[in-house]
């Protein structure tokens, strides 16, 4: 919602304004849609090729790495190894 509402106000500045120049890159993005909502405005295409992805989920990455998260650290979730409600509780 915020994306749209600022194209909304870009267009309008454009218009206002044509010593502005905006530029819009996107992967995805439909260029044709685009150029007619700002007036026709050119298209530049710059070919290329998506680069391969892998994707790690934390827990992936902590097992990978042997990872081991000490029983009294401020980031071990409260009760886990200690008898304090987590980083806030009082110790005594």
């Amino acid at each position: 919602l915020d994306s749209d509402f600022l194209l909304i106000v870009l267009r309008d500045l454009i218009r206002t304004r044509p010593d502005i120049k905006v530029v819009l890159m996107s992967a995805t993005v439909n260029a044709e849609m685009f150029s007619r909502y700002f007036n026709d405005c050119p298209i530049i295409n710059i070919p290329g090729f998506t680069h391969p992805v892998e994707i790690f989920y934390l827990e992936d990455v902590i097992t990978r790495l042997d990872y081991v998260i000490d029983a009294d650290s401020e980031y071990a979730k409260a009760g886990a190894g200690t008898a304090g409600a987590g980083a806030n509780a009082s110790k005594g």
